[in-house]
């Protein structure tokens, strides 16, 4: 591995030439050809961020997000079909030209990942740097697969999923591994891994000390009624840290499957929200309550699939989720799903659609913690 600074334009002019030597329509996935250069945009995690590939005039531009404009941050010679962009706004991970297809012959060194700093590379990575063998590369028909997934995670930590499940985690200043995560366990149905990485006990402390807009929020999703076949159900408890013992927010959500990949996560109030308060420490959560009990919220159900081996991402439905809160006529939910932590987005809007609450540069970034000893 690289971690020599190298200007972008000599970059440039070497990608162009590595595009010549395999094949500009290498093909990527099931040996499909690539689709044609186009000009295309990357957004940072919290979309506070854009990279606008310009595939015609052969630059890629950084932007930050202000108030919904966009503020030219810097930008580098050259287009690049895989870009992934930091919510620092001075990183950029440039991934594989043939993204997840490397030529039948490819060298141990044929660089797959650069990291890049304000136009500079400041690290390389090989093919062999990112997936330690070349037995976890699979043949295709005609190519070598090397990864299931890449970018950022809910954290904004920058990673690539192999072929084998493990998960490798980079700093995306200096291109350092810096975590390994072991493939994860096998789960009967989508519906189970969703749910599993839904459990546990989250944390937006991280975000908070980064960003002080962002308070440092405890956030608890605990199954109930495990005995039910209908569904998965969770009691959900979200608390100011300093505050633990007064959540803001008690929920109960339904979650099952829907047709074609969709995952329907159906959001419900409780009738005596204060004495539930804490029952996600409990052994058996609600277990006096029964779901007749909860107050549905009609709209608010949040839509899942899975984007891509390694994240669950989905949204409500346009304004269909009535709320009277801070003079909100609706409220939209946006979600990020990972095993390592979820991305929670919440906003409401008044009549004209004017945002009345809710962050405004991006969703809380939830880390998942050590559950508390029951």
């Amino acid at each position: 591995m690289s971690r020599r600074p190298v200007p972008f334009a000599r970059l440039a002019s070497t990608v162009v030439a590595l595009a010549l030597v395999l094949g500009a329509g290498a093909p990527a996935r099931a040996d499909t050809p690539l689709p044609p250069p186009a000009t295309h945009t990357a957004v940072s995690p919290s979309k506070a961020v854009e990279a606008v590939s310009d595939a015609k005039a052969q630059v890629t531009t950084v932007f930050r997000v202000v108030d919904g404009r966009r503020e030219k941050a810097w930008a580098m010679p050259g287009w690049y079909r895989a870009v992934h962009v930091a919510d620092d706004g001075d990183h950029v991970v440039i991934g594989f030209d043939g993204l997840n297809l490397l030529p039948k012959e490819a060298p141990d060194d044929l660089v797959v990942l650069r990291f890049v700093r304000r136009g500079e590379v400041v690290a390389s990575l090989t093919v062999l740097d990112v997936v330690r063998t070349r037995t976890l590369l699979k043949p295709t028909v005609s190519h070598l697969a090397w990864r299931d997934a890449e970018g950022f995670d809910a954290e904004g930590r920058f990673f690539v999923q192999t072929l084998d499940g493990a998960r490798q985690v980079f700093e995306v200043a200096t291109g350092k591994r810096i975590d390994v995560a072991p493939p994860p366990p096998a789960y009967a149905s989508d519906l189970d891994r969703l749910a599993a990485w839904m459990t546990g006990t989250f944390s937006s402390e991280a975000q908070s000390k980064a960003d002080p807009t962002y308070f440092d929020v405890r956030l608890h999703i605990a199954p109930v009624w495990t005995v039910r076949t209908d569904a998965k159900w969770f009691y959900v408890e979200q608390a100011i840290a300093t505050s633990l013992d007064k959540p803001y927010r008690q929920r109960v959500y339904r979650l099952r499957a829907l047709a074609d990949g969709l995952f329907e996560s159906q959001v419900f109030e409780l009738k005596d929200p204060a004495a539930a308060v804490g029952a996600w420490a409990e052994a058996n959560p609600l277990a006096t309550l029964e779901p007749s009990a909860l107050v549905d919220r009609p709209g608010c159900a949040v839509l899942l699939r899975a984007v891509d081996p390694a994240t669950f991402a989905g949204s409500t439905l346009g304004s269909q989720c009535a709320s009277t809160f801070r003079g909100a006529a609706y409220a939209t939910s946006e979600v990020t799903v990972t095993a390592t932590g979820l991305v929670s987005w919440d906003r409401g809007y008044d009549a004209a659609g004017k945002q009345v609450w809710g962050a405004e540069k991006g969703g809380y970034r939830f880390e998942r913690v050590a559950t508390p000893a029951k």
